[in-house]
């Protein structure tokens, strides 16, 4: 069975995968990170149409059941984050999906930690870049742009929500729903 959800965010790991949801759910649209909501799925794997793209830490039934092959989605979300800030968080933290990443975005492993981490944010880049992504979304200062086409899309369904700051550990507390 196919299903149609609004929303599909995607992007590499460590770029703001987990903002993307907290935003988007704070403006009042039901998403999930690396699982499935009624607005929608933000997952770094969906780049891919692997069939179980999700890595062995999440393979219980859930996320089984949340495959590529089985969605299609009205919008898609590229989320991206500063390079100065990514590569070093991917370098160091996300060794675990390495070989999945170098497996989808066909690219040789190195010994080299940087390297791997250039060649697969590129790789994902790309794979995303062909998914043809209604909007590309900075994590540090977007947030304006994305609300705006998520307004655009959803109308007076979402609303900023301004009660609680959001912290993003790159630029610090998001006050009345912007950097």
């Amino acid at each position: 069975m196919i299903h149609n959800v609004g929303i599909l965010g995607v992007g590499h790991p460590r770029t703001g995968s987990k903002m993307l949801q907290i935003l988007l759910n704070s403006w009042g649209l039901a998403t999930t990170h690396e699982g499935h909501s009624i607005h929608g799925i933000i997952s770094w794997q969906f780049a891919t149409d692997a069939d179980a793209p999700l890595p062995a830490y999440r393979l219980d039934e859930l996320s089984q059941k949340v495959q590529p092959r089985d969605y299609t989605f009205e919008n898609i979300i590229y989320h991206i984050r500063d390079p100065f800030y990514s590569i070093p968080s991917i370098a160091l933290t996300e060794t675990f999906s390495l070989k999945f990443r170098s497996k989808w975005g066909n690219f040789e492993i190195s010994e080299n930690r940087v390297e791997n981490t250039i060649k697969s944010i590129l790789a994902w880049d790309k794979l995303i870049l062909e998914k043809n992504p209604d909007i590309i979304f900075r994590i540090e200062y977007d947030t304006q742009k994305l609300f705006d086409f998520i307004k655009n899309v959803y109308g007076d369904g979402v609303s900023m929500n301004t009660s609680n700051g959001i912290t993003n550990t790159t630029k610090g507390i998001i006050k009345d729903g912007v950097f």
